[in-house]
């Protein structure tokens, strides 16, 4: 396989949607497409179908839903710690 400069197309695309929205999901979202498009030859069954498959692949996955229930958690905590303005009281001391 020979190097191809569409690889850094999806990246670049990421970080220049995310400066102009101001919003890095639907970046990373736009730069998913993008990146299956360029997979799939630009396809647009095929990246649909692409994405689709991958996505379940990920959620099906049990591993990573350990992973997802881990960090879901952690930031249930972090955010239950700030409004409740424990980590004031911890600064203070």
């Amino acid at each position: 396989m020979q190097p191809n400069w569409l690889v850094l197309v999806p990246p670049f695309l990421v970080l220049l949607a995310t400066f102009v929205t101001r919003k890095l999901n639907i970046s990373l979202i736009l730069g998913i497409a993008c990146s299956a498009a360029i997979a799939t030859h630009f396809s647009l069954t095929k990246s649909i179908s692409l994405i689709y498959s991958k996505f379940f692949a990920q959620i099906t996955d049990l591993e990573n839903l350990y992973l997802y229930s881990f960090l879901l958690m952690l930031g249930i905590i972090i955010t239950l710690i700030t409004y409740t303005g424990a980590l004031l009281h911890l600064l203070i001391i």
